[in-house]
């Protein structure tokens, strides 16, 4: 008996990568997953920002975490800002 393998999904998720994919498509070039969990998770815990301004703003799934984010984050804390963005 084959396998089939169920990808549990929210209707809410669901919701939330048509519309990073009508906003952004390009991401379509991506691994959607990898690029929404990793990213996410990262700006969630950094920034504190919440899953419904990632899919407001889905360009932000193609900053690298390393090349990007972080050298931006950090000189914006280096001159003194601190989450208030």
């Amino acid at each position: 008996m084959p396998s089939h393998q169920i990808n549990v999904c929210s209707a809410h998720e669901r919701l939330d990568y048509l519309l990073i994919v009508r906003l952004s498509p390009q991401i379509l070039v991506q691994r959607i997953e990898i690029s929404w969990n990793a990213r996410y998770l990262f700006l969630s815990k950094e920034l504190g920002e919440s899953r419904d301004c990632v899919v407001k703003h889905p360009q932000l799934l193609h900053y690298s975490i390393d090349d990007g984010f972080l050298p931006m984050i950090n000189f914006l804390r280096s001159i003194g800002m601190r989450n208030s963005f």
